[in-house]
This record gives structure tokens, sequence and C-alpha cells, in this order.
């Protein structure tokens, strides 16, 4: 996928310029971007991006629901206090879906109580645009982006049965998802 429209794909999934504040044209204003921290509601944006509006049979719905509704209040402008009720055990449905991108949505709802107005920390934001971005190469590698939220969501036999989302907490696992990606790619065995 060429970079430009994989930045494009990001800062869609990200919630476009209007949560993002600006236009991201390329990749140095997205790291520009996540230098100064995303705004909170990035982070959700992605979420449901990745889980759906609807949802998901099988799974705990309190955490989805919840982000789901977050996403709406922030879209229309209305504020919303974030409530620790049952959090911490939907964050164990939804963690093999969303990875490091659960524990943040759970923190800000749990430890920051206002999440509407919130920004991101520079590491945070990195965790989620690693997420958009490993969501964006996986899309371009096998086609369309709900093949590609089951290849990131589900254990993969080359990475030792993880989940390759679980591994973007850190540079050095997004770096072994991409490679993993590219090996895919090119038709190597993985």
């Amino acid at each position: 996928m060429h970079n430009q429209s994989m930045d494009s794909l990001v800062s869609h999934w990200l919630g476009g310029d209007q949560v993002l504040g600006h236009p991201m044209n390329s990749s140095l204003d997205l790291a520009r971007a996540t230098r100064e921290g995303l705004p909170s509601q990035a982070a959700f944006e992605l979420a449901v991006e990745i889980l759906g509006e609807d949802s998901h049979p099988g799974l705990d719905s309190l955490l989805h629901d919840r982000i789901v509704a977050a996403v709406k209040d922030m879209r229309s402008g209305r504020e919303r206090k974030g409530s620790a009720n049952d959090l911490s055990e939907a964050k164990a449905a939804f963690a093999p879906n969303l990875g490091p991108l659960c524990q943040l949505l759970v923190s800000l709802f749990l430890e920051r109580g206002e999440y509407f107005r919130r920004f991101l920390t520079p590491a945070e934001s990195d965790i989620v645009v690693r997420t958009a971005t490993a969501l964006a190469n996986a899309e371009g590698v096998l086609g369309d982006k709900k093949k590609a939220i089951h290849w990131l969501t589900t254990p993969n036999r080359a990475l030792g049965s993880e989940v390759p989302i679980s591994l973007l907490d850190t540079s050095v696992g997004g770096q072994v998802v991409q490679s993993l990606l590219e090996r895919i790619e090119y038709g190597v065995y993985s």
C-alpha cells in the first residue's frame, strides 16, 4: 500500500480531520501529532473501527457499549464522565480484540474519569497510531478490513501463538508484526 494512502487510512480510523484537528497528509504529520498527544477520542474511534458498532456475540458487551456510547457522545459534543462499574471484568473479554488499546481505554474510563477533553500522552498516542498502522498494513496485505481485523486478533503460530495485536504495546512488537505481514505479502510461509 502506498504510504500516502496508508497515512490517509490511519488518519480516517483515528477520526479524521474532525478528531485530529487538521489533515494528516504524511507520516511526518502523524509523527508530530503523536509527539504532541492525540485527542483521546482517536483511541475510541479506532476501537469502534476494530470492534464495529454492533456488539460481538459471546463477548461481554459492557466495555463495547461504553466505547460506542463514548464515541457517539464525543461526535455529538456531549460530555460524559467515565464510570468504573464492572469495566475491569469487561477488559478481560476485550483484551484479545484490542490488545494494548484495551488497557488504554479502560484506564481512560477508570483512572481519568473525564475522558471527553483529554489528550493522550505521547506514549499512549504511539500505541494508538501503531495499532492503526498495523491494521492498515494488514488490510493492504490481506485485501480487506475484515480479514485484517481477524488476522490481528487471532493467535498466530508464527508468533508462538501470540495474538498480533497484543504485541503492539512496544515498537519492537510492532516491528515483529510488520515483519510477519511482509513475509505473508511476499509468499513466505508464516
